[in-house]
């Protein structure tokens, strides 16, 4: 019988997941700690190893790039590593057609290197349209109006990652562009939730449990909605977009509204 003082305690592996921040210079630090909360509070055996990963062509100002060339490796450097899963984040659009944005060669080859690997692979967003856009030629469509806010959602649709989940919950929506549901329903997607007010929230690819996409933001932390509103004002203020900034819709009480300033009291939000 083995001596319990000399026996040795097993060695359990992480999860590594790779997390490739595509978000801009100002959330590049709050979307680590939101996906960190997250993967953390889902409560796994095994501990959870987080690999920053960088795309090439997001725009992003000198002190972003500083960030990334010494925090982040290249996705051209990771192909011959152990990863397993993948969370994928959108960033701000800046071109009409997602095949004229900086990084949209860099992005297929990085749906392409998932397929090939069979990577279980979260898509956020804007890179959930930009990956429908890539597998199955899908269009997204624009709002004309920033979509911003916490909206009720509901189950569409039985599915393992559904099944602990209420009928209803609350899920944090931002974005220009839209996924309609019957254009997913003809490629053969999968609806998993949807909201009244925001459209599809959550889809599967038919045949492909690997793949989840998601057109919310359910890791969002608390003032992340705020912060975004502040960064709006703000090029509303510096003529860099046209006005007025979209409020969120269901996140400041009617009392925060009817004191919110029309201007922000500082250009320094990061």
């Amino acid at each position: 019988m083995p001596d319990p003082a000399t026996a040795r305690t097993p060695v359990i592996s992480p999860l590594v997941i790779g997390l490739v921040n595509n978000m801009p210079d100002a959330a590049l630090r709050a979307t680590e700690r939101q996906f960190r909360r997250v993967l953390l509070a889902a409560g796994t055996a095994r501990p959870i190893h987080i690999r920053r990963i960088s795309l090439p062509g997001v725009n992003r100002a000198a002190w972003g790039d500083d960030i990334i060339a010494a925090e982040y490796e290249p996705f051209r450097g990771i192909g011959g590593t152990r990863l397993d899963g993948l969370i994928v984040t959108g960033t701000e659009p800046g071109r009409g057609r997602l095949e004229d944005e900086p990084y949209w060669n860099g992005f297929t080859a990085l749906v392409d290197f998932a397929v090939r690997q069979s990577i279980p692979t979260l898509w956020s967003c804007l890179a959930a349209h930009a990956a429908v856009r890539w597998l199955d030629g899908l269009e997204r469509r624009p709002l004309g109006r920033k979509l911003t806010g916490v909206f009720d959602c509901e189950r569409a649709s039985p599915h393992p990652v559904m099944r602990r989940l209420p009928p209803r919950w609350t899920v944090p929506h931002s974005r220009y562009n839209d996924l309609a549901e019957a254009d997913l329903a003809s490629a053969g997607y999968r609806v998993l939730s949807r909201s009244p007010e925001a459209g599809v929230d959550s889809f599967t690819r038919a045949g492909d449990d690997l793949f989840m996409f998601l057109q919310g933001h359910p890791e969002y932390s608390a003032d992340a909605l705020l912060r975004e509103y502040r960064r709006d004002l703000l090029r509303v203020q510096r003529a860099e977009r046209p006005g007025p900034a979209p409020m969120p819709q269901h996140y400041f009480t009617p009392a925060a509204e009817a004191a919110m300033p029309l201007e922000p009291a500082t250009d320094s939000v990061r």
